[in-house]
């Protein structure tokens, strides 16, 4: 699921600001999953782009933490994945060195985050309150076919029992036929046809 700009704005603040050195942001991002090789290539567009502005000796944390979000932006539900371990290894770090702006970031990410899963729970307990609804609406149709089945079944048998009872064998001859023409329709067969 991609981010909204919102919450990227938070953590790029907070991977900017809430790291004195440039050694603490870059092990955070290793340990939060991002390979080693591919900080080091984030961290030259940085400089690289740091140099055409001719403003800093050195890259800002913040120009490599705007390369690392465009970079796993742009890889699909893997860069999400990585994205989301940034921001829960940030909302469970305490940050010594960061600034009232990270601060506000990182707690702007922590209510995100424990809305979000609030959210997740509702909606899966809605999905699991479907689900049983659907399943006993299923049961109550099965149930229901059943009992219509049995009324059908009981009323064939009082059918026959009274057409053995009749005493003249033309009638019961017809009453037999019709009888045995129901049970089959009931039953769902297919009556042989006695001209074939």
């Amino acid at each position: 699921m991609p981010f909204d700009a919102i919450t990227l704005t938070h953590l790029e603040d907070a991977l900017s600001d809430g790291f004195k050195y440039h050694s603490n942001l870059d092990d955070f991002i290793v340990r939060s999953g991002i390979s080693q090789s591919s900080l080091a290539l984030l961290r030259a567009a940085a400089e690289q782009k740091s140099a055409q502005s001719g403003r800093f000796s050195k890259a800002p944390k913040r120009y490599v933490v705007r390369e690392l979000l465009a970079s796993l932006s742009e890889q699909g539900t893997d860069g999400d994945r990585l994205v989301a371990n940034l921001i829960t290894n940030l909302v469970g770090l305490p940050l010594k060195d960061a600034s009232p702006n990270a601060l506000a970031a990182v707690e702007a990410l922590r209510a995100k985050l424990n809305s979000d899963r609030s959210s997740k729970q509702a909606e899966r307990a809605h999905q699991k309150d479907q689900r049983e609804e659907a399943e006993r609406a299923a049961h109550r149709q099965k149930e229901r076919a059943r009992v219509s089945k049995q009324t059908a079944r009981d009323s064939l048998r009082d059918r026959f029992q009274g057409l053995m009872a009749e005493g003249n064998a033309q009638t019961r001859g017809y009453l037999l036929e019709r009888f045995l023409s129901d049970l089959f329709e009931h039953e769902g067969l297919q009556p042989r046809d006695p001209s074939s």
